[in-house]
């Protein structure tokens, strides 16, 4: 693909990151929410599954990049013993 020739697909590719980032980003409607919202929120995130499944089909797959090595993760909040004085 040539950037200068194939500027069409890139736009599509960028506009179809950010209305995805854009419908994950959404809160979820809780008790207090409006029912518009309530619709909205449900009609953006079908749309975005269908898109999804669509442009699964349709957009090239990136190459399989090996992974790392896991490396071992310290514990988050080790204990300390206490010291006896």
């Amino acid at each position: 693909m040539n950037i200068f020739t194939d500027w069409h697909f890139y736009a599509l590719a960028g506009g179809y990151m950010v209305f995805m980032c854009a419908v994950g980003a959404m809160p979820l409607p809780d008790a207090k929410s409006s029912k518009g919202y309530l619709w909205l929120f449900r009609f953006l995130n079908s749309l975005a599954v269908n898109i999804h499944a669509v442009a699964g089909k349709e957009l090239p797959q990136l190459p399989q990049l090996p992974q790392l090595p896991q490396l071992p993760q310290e514990p988050q909040n080790p204990q300390v013993p206490e010291v006896k004085q």
